[in-house]
């Protein structure tokens, strides 16, 4: 059935729905972020925090985009469906470190109850974000068309899709290591910026 394909589909546009807040996360806060400042929190536990709040956000957006899928395509294998929920997990634990470079280096003042330019991240990031998730997807979708769809190997491809979801923490997290390290010479801009409506 196409439902996982549709499913695959509405992981990448979730992906790209959550930018306003993945790729300005720490401006997107204002004046809460002068507060998160204050509070005895390291780096570290600050970008790890984001990037759980965000994949919160992400897991719900999944969630919908399932239902939908299976609303309108059900069927196929249960294997599709789970590899692609594996898939798209892998694809957003990757991006974390990327979106929380981005938003310490190119903070920009947004209202995320705007539609519009008002709630968006910065012009660069925005860019950087659009090309990053097709990259970051791009090994999940050839297992899934390749293997599962090609080959009509579900079992050998959810084996490959665990492995990338297996894989992909293991470069995220020192790579959000990397990224925390970047938030403290920025502290002031992050916070004079996020405060300026």
């Amino acid at each position: 059935g196409d439902g996982p394909l549709l499913l695959g589909a509405g992981a990448v546009f979730g992906l790209y729905a959550l930018q306003a807040f993945t790729m300005n996360q720490f401006a997107a806060d204002r004046s809460g972020l002068t507060l998160q400042f204050l509070v005895p929190l390291s780096p570290g536990a600050l970008v790890l925090g984001k990037a759980v709040g965000c994949g919160l956000v992400y897991a719900i957006t999944m969630l919908l985009a399932l239902v939908c899928a299976l609303g309108i395509a059900p069927g196929g294998s249960p294997l599709d469906w789970v590899a692609v929920l594996l898939g798209s997990a892998a694809t957003y634990a990757l991006l974390t470190p990327f979106g929380a470079l981005l938003s310490a280096w190119l903070p920009v003042a947004s209202d995320l109850g705007k539609t519009g330019s008002g709630g968006n991240p910065h012009g660069l990031a925005m860019a950087a974000g659009t090309v990053l998730v097709l990259l970051l997807a791009g090994p999940p979708a050839m297992i899934v068309l390749l293997v599962h769809r090609g080959m009509e190997r579900p079992l050998l491809g959810l084996l490959l899709m665990a492995g990338w979801a297996a894989v992909a923490p293991a470069f995220a997290i020192p790579l959000l290591r990397m990224a925390a390290r970047a938030i403290a010479p920025r502290r002031e801009n992050l916070a004079l910026v996020a405060g300026s409506r």
